[in-house]
């Protein structure tokens, strides 16, 4: 079992005591322009993909990073994409950075375009 902020459980009954010091640590790292050190660090460990156990090959790396960065990360990320749609920057057609769609909404939205071009020109 997980322990630590990385356990959502544990999480869920500490938000009300971490939310404001967050708050504070993410507005003096926007402030200085700067991350502390230890959101810079990460631990690579090597996952299991298939295969033979013994050749590098089979695996792939994994990093665990701070979940403290993670949640600044994703903050940030919904309010660039927040600013980028609300000021109409960021187009229709860039599904995968947009919460509810995918590649496949934007693959969809092109058959769907391309099927209504070729039936205007054949009628």
């Amino acid at each position: 079992m997980q322990s630590g902020l990385g356990n959502p459980f544990y999480s869920y009954y500490i938000k009300e005591d971490i939310s404001y010091p967050l708050f504070l640590l993410f507005c003096k790292s926007l402030d200085e322009d700067a991350v502390p050190n230890d959101w810079k660090e990460s631990n690579v460990s090597p996952v299991y993909k298939k295969g033979d156990r013994s050749h590098s090959e089979n695996y792939r790396p994994v990093s665990l990073t701070s979940v403290i960065c993670k949640l600044f990360e994703s903050i940030m990320r919904d309010a660039i994409v927040h600013h980028l749609e609300t000021k109409l920057i960021i187009g229709n057609l860039q599904q995968r950075f947009r919460k509810g769609t995918s590649c496949l909404t934007n693959l969809l939205s092109f058959l769907d375009s391309h099927k209504s071009h070729r039936f205007r020109k054949q009628h």
